[in-house]
C-alpha cells in the first residue's frame, strides 16, 4: 500500500470512528433526555427510528450524489454537518426538536460512514 493511500485509509477510518462514536455516545442516554420532555414510549421510539429512517431514505440519493459530485466533499460535509448538529441536542427545548435533531443527525451520517466505504472502494486495488 502506498503512503498516499495508507493516510486516506487512516483518514476515513477516524472519520467513520468520530461518527460512530458521536452515535454511541448519544444513543443510550437519549432516551432519558427524552423523558425529561415528559416523552412517551412511542415518541421516544419516533425519535430512535428517526435517525435510521433518514438514513434509509437518503442513502441511495446522496450515494448517487457523491459518485458524481465526489466523495470527499460529501465526507467533509457530512463531519461538518454531523458535529453541528450534535450540539444541538443541548439546544433541544421539547421532544419535536429532539427529533429534528435526529432527522438531520441521521442525514449527515449517511454522508459519512457509506461514503467512506465506497471510497476505501475506489482506492483498494482489485
Amino acid at each position: 500500500m502506498t503512503s498516499g493511500v495508507w493516510k486516506t485509509f487512516v483518514s476515513l477510518f477516524i472519520a467513520v470512528a468520530v461518527a460512530m462514536i458521536g452515535i454511541g455516545i448519544i444513543a443510550p442516554i437519549l432516551p432519558l433526555y427524552a423523558e425529561t420532555f415528559s416523552a412517551s414510549g412511542l415518541v421516544i421510539g419516533m425519535i430512535m427510528g428517526a435517525f435510521s429512517l433518514s438514513r434509509g431514505l437518503l442513502g441511495p440519493f446522496v450515494g448517487r450524489l457523491s459518485d458524481r459530485i465526489g466523495r470527499k466533499r460529501f465526507l467533509l460535509a457530512g463531519l461538518a454537518i454531523f458535529t453541528l448538529v450534535s450540539l444541538c441536542y443541548s439546544l433541544a427545548g421539547n421532544v419535536w426538536q429532539l427529533m429534528i435533531v435526529r432527522i438531520i443527525q441521521g442525514a449527515a451520517s449517511v454522508m459519512v460512514t457509506p461514503i467512506a466505504q465506497g471510497y476505501i472502494g475506489d482506492i483498494t486495488p482489485v
